[in-house]
């Protein structure tokens, strides 16, 4: 939290596992542009109201000393403070509710549970960090959700002033117990344990190819490689998907040359496309 909240960066993100202290650090950024910024306009932004309602106002009442609030409204879903900043509590719960972010200049921005949200929040709040004679700032909390936007945004294709810590373990949290941590560890596994108690961007759970990582991709014409033999795979299934492979060896290493991956599939069909996928 210290780390994350000293960098100077425009653009940050803070990226860890369940219970790590992620929420208390995105309301404590907030707090200090609110502070030394008299006179900001910040907006925090969670995937449902409930969520505002349930863990951002709790946590706020909490940290957020009395005597620095001239008002707070949930009508209103807005704290002003008495130096003239003012946060804005709103949701991303659904298409109105992301449009309805549209608006006046803002200093300042947070997303909270950010993974839960499509990219088109960031990108409209980031259009509103517009407040004159403002240093404006952006940042996002969360837990990982596999290789989504936030992923490419911070990690793989990161913007300029950009800063990203991740892979923060839950029990990095000192103040939680050691009997919260063992029961989640003797019943969380595999992926997810690692996306939830690790902070780890991982592929969701029940990936047949558990290690799979988008470096993995080689975009390159099959035709061109020198195969030892090839092999085919074939999942029947109607609601859940089916599954056809094309398989091509090249010096003991399996490479997918061709794939069907779709649901309501008739048997039919499915022959069709496997003859059509003999090389």
């Amino acid at each position: 939290q210290y780390v994350f909240l000293r960098n100077p960066a425009r653009f940050r993100a803070f990226v860890s596992g369940i219970g790590a202290g992620k929420t208390v650090v995105g309301l404590f950024a907030g707090l200090r542009e609110a502070i030394e910024q008299p006179g900001a306009v910040g907006v925090v932004v969670a995937p449902t109201f409930p969520l505002v309602r349930d863990v951002l106002y709790p946590e706020m009442e909490k940290w957020v000393p009395p005597e620095l609030i001239k008002n707070f409204s949930r009508h209103e879903n807005t704290l002003e403070l008495r130096n003239g900043s003012v946060i804005r509590f709103r949701s991303a719960e659904n298409d109105r509710q992301i449009e309805r972010l549209r608006g006046p200049s803002i200093a300042w921005f947070w997303l909270d549970e950010v993974t839960l949200m499509p990219k088109l929040v960031w990108d409209i709040m980031l259009g509103r960090l517009r407040q004159i004679d403002y240093e404006c700032k952006a940042w996002v909390t969360g837990t990982p959700r596999g290789f989504d936007w936030v992923y490419d945004h911070f990690i793989a294709h990161p913007a300029p002033d950009s800063f990203i810590l991740s892979n923060i373990p839950s029990r990095s949290n000192i103040y939680l117990s050691e009997s919260y941590f063992t029961s989640l560890e003797r019943q969380y596994s595999g992926q997810f344990a690692r996306q939830e108690l690790q902070g780890e961007f991982v592929r969701f759970e029940g990936l047949v190819y558990h290690e799979f990582t988008p470096r993995m991709i080689i975009q390159q014409d099959p035709e061109e490689w020198q195969l030892d033999q090839i092999a085919y795979g074939v999942d029947w299934g109607f609601t859940n998907p089916s599954v056809v492979l094309a398989l091509g060896e090249v010096d003991g290493t399996l490479h997918i040359l061709e794939e069907l991956y779709q649901t309501r599939v008739t048997d039919d069909e499915l022959t069709e496309v496997s003859k059509r996928l003999i090389h």
